[in-house]
Order: structure tokens, then sequence, then C-alpha cells
């Protein structure tokens, strides 16, 4: 017979849930804020925090990354695999022919008008575009909030940056594939925490399977470079956050759904640096994207060489170009051809020349123009460099000795 402190004893093991540690890689947070994973499972680890049940831990590396990549990652790439859906829909009504076309046939064909139904269909997509802007924004200030405010954040000791340059030197994952500094300081620098604090039920979640996995028979598993690592801290390494959270509560995600997310985690990843065309963004609220290409020639008459990184948009083709100088991305619209335009970002100045042939364009000259200003003292033009405020050197130096 089983004494009273026993049987209380047995009481709070059932009723206490679990302690639960986990880290999100930033690519895990960003995927969790653009909708590639339900939204349910982002606000089932904020209820979980809030009730003590989950913490979560986060290394100081993935604090700066998610600040550089939250605005343009996530709310770009929410709004491109829209683009592509609404894209794919309107080629779906183009297959329909137009509507003199579908009447034409309809002797031939016995067939219903199912245009109309995919116009109300992309109609209706179109509306909810605002109601996805504001749902990853709301998903971005959750996420902001968990991560400054809700949890543990972790330095990186000096015999962590020893360890992960004695892998980089070794070229075990996750240097495998390129230089792989940042991902190796997350995961050391939460490994060791957990180990030091004898921290169970420590969870790392990463998309990023190409340098933390490997293949084997057909399924990605943790690389065998990382996986004593991982042991020895009893660390579980999963690809989505579905996976880890069902291992806390089963229903939390529905087998269709995990199979919904492996699948979009296996499509290739969007290049983080895409360009998307301004004006489209500004005028047609569609992201389309700006292909550049090989750099192309620059007549620069400040005497330097230089190429210019220049493409247009794959819808409207607008021409784009990078600045020299600050790397500001620069539309150039009809009217600013063959005339001095202004760089957004630094002020320089450029000339782009066109030629065209029965209405399109087949050439493209880029200038950076010599800039003279007037010294006015003297009346001698110099280049800008060569100035103090108004005066050219020489007079400047008259005047600040007093020879007026």
């Amino acid at each position: 017979m089983k004494a009273p402190f026993q049987f209380i004893s047995a009481i709070l093991e059932e009723e206490m849930p679990t302690m639960h540690y986990i880290t999100l890689d930033t690519n895990t947070w960003i995927y969790l804020a653009n909708g590639t994973e339900p939204a349910r499972l982002l606000h089932y680890i904020n209820e979980e925090v809030d009730k003590g049940n989950i913490i979560i831990l986060v290394p100081e590396t993935i604090l700066a990354e998610w600040d550089d990549h939250k605005d343009k990652t996530v709310r770009k790439g929410a709004r491109k695999h829209v683009q592509e859906v609404h894209d794919s829909l309107e080629k779906i009504k183009k297959l329909f022919g137009a509507k003199q076309e579908s009447d034409s046939l309809s002797f031939l064909l016995e067939e219903n008008n199912d245009r109309p139904f995919f116009d109300d269909v992309i109609d209706s997509f179109q509306k909810k575009k605002n109601d996805i802007d504001n749902a990853v924004n709301s998903n971005i200030q959750l996420i902001e909030n968990l991560l400054k405010q809700k949890s543990t954040v972790i330095s990186a000791k000096d015999k962590i940056h020893v360890k992960c340059g004695q892998f980089a030197l070794a070229k075990k994952a996750p240097f495998k594939n390129k230089n792989s500094y940042a991902d190796a300081l997350i995961i050391f620098t939460l490994l060791d925490y957990v180990k030091e604090n004898a921290i169970k039920n420590a969870f790392f979640i990463s998309y990023n399977t190409e340098d933390f996995c490997e293949k084997s028979n057909g399924e990605k598993t943790l690389h065998q470079d990382l996986i004593s690592e991982f042991n020895d801290a009893v660390c579980q390494y999963y690809k989505t956050v579905g996976e880890a959270l069902k291992t806390i509560k089963n229903d939390i995600v529905s087998k269709e759904e995990l199979k919904l997310i492996r699948y979009w985690q296996e499509q290739p990843e969007s290049d983080d640096d895409i360009e998307f065309c301004q004006l489209c963004c500004e005028d047609l609220e569609r992201l389309s994207e700006v292909y550049y290409g090989a750099p192309k020639d620059l007549t620069d008459e400040r005497g330097k060489e230089n190429k210019i990184a220049a493409g247009e948009c794959d819808w409207c083709s607008t021409l784009h170009f990078k600045c020299v100088d600050c790397g500001t991305v620069n539309i150039v619209r009809d009217e600013e051809y063959e005339k001095s335009k202004e760089c957004e970002g630094c002020g320089l100045l450029y000339v782009i020349h066109r030629e065209c042939e029965k209405g399109q364009i087949v050439s493209l000259e880029y200038t950076i123009p010599e800039v003279k200003i007037s010294c006015a003292r003297c009346g001698d033009n110099f280049a800008p460099e060569d100035m103090v405020e108004n005066l050219c050197a020489n007079c400047e130096q008259e005047y600040a000795y007093g020879e007026k």
C-alpha cells in the first residue's frame, strides 16, 4: 500500500506539465512569421511561455539576424508567395480563353464556362492581400515580443568561438558547403548552455537542413558530425516547428499539415538578396523581380574604373541600377533618360542614354559625369573634392590667412 505522500507525489507528477526549452533558428522564426507553418503554432508557443511551460533560449546571433531580416525577408517572402498563387490563378483563367473564344466553340464542345468562377476567385484573393499584410505584421510583433521580452538570451563564450574555428578548419558540419560561422555559433552556444545547466527537454528547430543535415535513405537527418554534440547536451533536433510541438501536444498539428509543411520546406529557397521592382510595388501593388545579370560597362568621368549593376523588371521592364558608391537601388522612369539623375541614397549624378528601334530599347549607356563647381572667389571650375565650401583650395587658403 502506498504511503499518503506517494499518492500526493503521483498526483503532482500527473498535473504538472513538463518544462520544455526551445530554440528556433532565425530562418524558422521567419517561416513562422510569413505563414509557412500554421500561425496557431506561434500563438501556442506564446501561450505556453506565458504559462511557464516553455522557455525560449536565444543565442545572441539569432537576435542580430532577426533584426536584419524581419522586414525584408519576412514581408517580401509572404507577399511573393501570394503573388505566385495569384499568377497561377491568372494562368488557369487564361486556359479557358476569352469569352468570345468560348462562345465560338460552344457548338463543338459541350462545356460550362467556368471563367467567371476564376474571376471571382482572383478578385477574392486580391482582397485578402491586406489581411495577409496585417497577419504578417501581427506575427512579426509577436515574435519581437517573444525574442526581446520573454526569452533567455545566451552570449557566446570565448571557448565557443574557438570550437567554431576548429570545426571550420576540419570542414565539419555546418561548414560542409560554405562559411557557416553564424550557424555554428548558434548551435554551439545553445548546446553549451543546455549542457552546463543540465537542461532536459531541449529542442533546436531549424529549416537549415543544407548545413545541419545529411541525406540518408532519402531522408534528411542530423549530420553525423553533429550527432554526438547534440547527444552530449541531450538536445533534440527538429526540422520544423510542427514536428517539435507535436511531441508536446499531439493534436497541435495534423499529419496532412505536416506533409504540407515538409513540402514547402523542400522547395528551393528564394535568394534573400532578391530585388523587387519599386514601380510595381508602389503603383501596381505586385511583387515583380528585377534581373540584373552581368555587370554593365560604366563610363566614370571621375577617373575611376567601374562597372554597374543594372537590370529590368520582369513585369513592367522598368530599368533599375545600383549606385556604385552607396549601393542604393534607383529606378529610371521614361522621362529621366538623357538627363542628370541623382542617386536617391548619396546624390551622385548619373546620365543614362538609351537607343531605341521600333519602340524597343536596343542599347543603354551609363555615365557618371565629371562635376565641376565654380569657385566663388576666382571663378575657376574645380571638382567637388577640391572645394572647401564654395571656395577652391587656393582661395580658401588665401582667405584663411587674411589675403582678401
